[in-house]
């Protein structure tokens, strides 16, 4: 209850005219985002040890039951207890209010994708990139570029386990988000 009421209280504080709050905005999404607990299906999670997503009740409209049925992966949904908790009707924060909050400190509808840096040789080797000479591209030379381990992980059970369905409705959902999300 009290991890419930520190994000409700940063959330609606971050939502004031606090000019102390909005010089360091910045600073504190980004101690949220590597360090807040979250309510989940799974109990409170941190979202610096890994995603965490919207569920129905926030919105989202991917079915992830329709995805991972019969899969083994863990799919940790932020509890909808934020939505009902009495300073949301007091400060008039709905669902538009908590999904923006929360899409800013890190959570998702669908897989999270994170931009990484590589070096120009690693980035070649990795994409088998046979067109250039590594041994001509400048070392110093890096590459940003774009994963999502999560999406790995989705690849590789549905791969597993045959899961024609979960792989036509993945693409469908990929197909859908594509555009606004990635």
């Amino acid at each position: 209850g009290v991890m419930v009421d520190y994000l409700c209280f940063v959330m609606t504080h971050l939502r004031s005219g606090c000019h102390i709050c909005h010089n360091e905005r910045n600073y504190i999404i980004s101690e949220l985002r590597s360090k807040a607990l979250i309510l989940s299906n799974y109990g409170l999670k941190q979202l610096g040890e890994g995603s965490i997503h919207f569920g129905e009740e926030f919105g989202n409209q991917v079915n992830m039951k329709k995805l991972t049925k019969n899969l083994d992966i863990l799919w940790p949904v932020v509890d909808g207890t934020y939505l009902k908790h009495p300073a949301s009707k007091f400060y008039a924060c709905g669902l538009k209010e908590w999904r923006d909050f929360f899409q800013e400190i890190g959570i998702a509808d669908f897989v999270q994708v994170v931009q990484v840096e590589k070096s120009i040789a690693e980035f070649y080797s990795v994409s088998r990139c046979e067109k250039y000479d590594i041994n001509l591209l400048s070392p110093e030379l890096v590459v940003k570029d774009w994963e999502s381990p999560e999406l790995v992980d989705l690849l590789s059970l549905l791969n597993k386990s045959n899961g024609r369905k979960g792989c036509k409705y993945l693409l469908e959902v990929l197909d859908r988000l594509w555009d606004d999300c990635y």
